[in-house]
């Protein structure tokens, strides 16, 4: 059967719609390199990035689910607010290092070298 059925469960349609890719900000702009520093993040971080504008898209989207096509401006306008996107990348990127670090305390036998652990914090996301 249809692996959507398993989430969701009878007929279903998918619906007319537009997918559309906008570029809002450089992942590998200068201005992260502190942050990057900071938590040992892999120089490409775009999968921060994605937890950042999720948390950010939660702000910006109407809480109605309703909106116009106009609003769209609107709304890159906001993702592109590098202003409003860092303290979003700064959660991810702790989240996700507290997580890792976490995970080497409880399995200290897989992480002997430094270097290991080095790699495993500096991972993509």
């Amino acid at each position: 059967g249809d692996p959507c059925s398993i989430h969701w469960p009878g007929f279903w349609q998918p619906q007319d719609g537009l997918l559309i890719q906008i570029d809002t900000v450089n992942q590998f702009s200068q201005r992260w390199a502190p942050m990057i520093h900071e938590f040992s993040t892999p120089t490409s971080i775009c999968g921060y990035m994605v937890m950042a504008h999720c948390l950010l898209l939660q702000q910006l989207l109407p809480a109605s689910g309703l909106w116009q096509e106009a609003d769209l401006s609107s709304l890159v306008t906001g993702l592109r607010d590098v202003s409003a996107l860092e303290p979003h990348l700064r959660e991810a990127m702790d989240f996700v290092a507290t997580c890792r670090k976490s995970w080497m305390a409880s399995h200290q036998s897989d992480f002997r070298a430094h270097d290991d652990q080095r790699k495993y914090l500096s991972a993509w996301v």
